[in-house]
């Protein structure tokens, strides 16, 4: 029996890496953000509808093809009961293909239809539905033709979520975890390890608590793309600024993971005093909530950032390229980058090449 309990409490719990910026948000922050009207620190502005942030990527807005034959995983924690109504809204506010079962589908953690109930904390907008929502409704925004599977699992702890990530990383071709807790416990790389080996690209949430916060797993994990976060400053015609380090991104030197060779030999990486061992994140898109986008929640309109954003998007946008995109490939895939040399996390500056705050930079072009 004493055994049994000390394994409970030994159990890792992982969280998401989520901030809700503002909302609920009225018809008038709508209509401000829609219009351009309304700014958050200076020209920071969250963005409705969310593709307004298309065009500062590259992205085409009007390919709505992006990510056909393709299939992206968003594994994460509870029952999420309006994530397909929440997803379906999302489309319609941003002109996006209709959600059908051709192109979403939601399975417990084992493939099946047990699913979980929701996060309790749901109900005041700070659970794990908001986390699905952002998720779902961030790679469709990307990649509206690729397949979406749901995966809920039973909770937050680490059995649950690997059970959720072994079927992912069996039916998908692109897994994004949004979710993370500290390195160490490293209890689902087996399974990264042969998902790597079989074709399937895995990218993970850096973390939401700055250079403080220390580095999170699974980001840390040498089969995983870590994924970092970004400000986006608009012009007052919604052109790019300037893109710069985001204060919450989380970064730093893994304690344990050893880094690939391909990060070793990247501009940079000398300078870290990672002495060995991975660089993170490896690469970065928008996070901060204040230049986040809109999704919809249980009827609801909320502004929202975090790295859970930077993750599915950049596994959206590996969708659309339509090839398998590992930490190695990150900086040999011949990838175009926006490199991000302003801003910090906070214990970390961004600079040219590779950095703790930012990675190589931002994802940027239509491929």
């Amino acid at each position: 029996m004493l055994l049994a309990l000390l394994s409970v409490c030994w159990a890792g719990v992982r969280y998401p890496h989520v901030k809700i910026g503002a909302g609920p948000l009225s018809a008038e922050d709508l209509k401000a953000a829609k219009e351009g009207t309304r700014t958050r620190a200076g020209s920071l502005n969250y963005f409705y509808p969310a593709k307004k942030i298309n065009s500062l990527y590259g992205i085409v807005t009007s390919d709505t093809t992006r990510g056909a034959g393709t299939v992206i995983a968003i594994v994460d924690a509870y029952g999420a009961s309006t994530a397909k109504t929440d997803l379906a809204a999302f489309a319609s506010d941003n002109g996006l293909p209709a959600i059908t079962s051709a192109n979403f589908q939601k399975v417990d953690q084992n493939g099946g239809t047990n699913y979980p109930k929701d996060d309790p904390d749901d109900a005041s907008g700070g659970g794990w539905g908001v986390e699905v929502a952002l998720d779902l409704q961030s790679a469709h925004l990307w990649a509206p033709a690729a397949k979406k599977i749901l995966v809920v699992t039973n909770s937050a702890n680490d059995a649950d979520l690997k059970a959720g990530v072994q079927w992912a990383v069996n039916n998908a071709d692109y897994v994004s975890l949004s979710w993370g807790g500290a390195e160490g416990d490293s209890f689902i790389d087996s399974i990264l390890a042969t998902a790597q080996a079989n074709g399937v690209s895995v990218f993970a949430s850096s973390g939401d608590d700055g250079y403080a916060g220390g580095v999170s797993y699974p980001a840390a994990s040498k089969y995983v793309v870590a994924v970092g976060g970004t400000s986006l400053y608009t012009n007052s015609d919604g052109s790019l600024s300037s893109e710069q380090a985001w204060s919450g991104s989380g970064g730093g030197c893994s304690a344990y993971t050893t880094a690939i060779a391909e990060q070793k030999s990247a501009s940079g990486y000398s300078t870290l005093g990672c002495n060995g061992k991975k660089a993170v994140p490896d690469l970065s898109s928008l996070a901060d909530p204040n230049s986040g986008i809109v999704i919809n929640f249980q009827g609801q309109t909320f502004a929202v950032g975090g790295t859970s954003l930077a993750s599915p998007l950049t596994a959206a946008r590996a969708a659309i390229r339509g090839e398998q995109v590992t930490p190695a490939y990150v900086y040999t895939g011949g990838i175009q980058y926006r490199d991000i040399t302003a801003g910090n996390n906070g214990g970390k500056s961004a600079k040219a090449g590779l950095d703790l705050a930012t990675g190589i930079g931002s994802w940027i072009g239509s491929e």
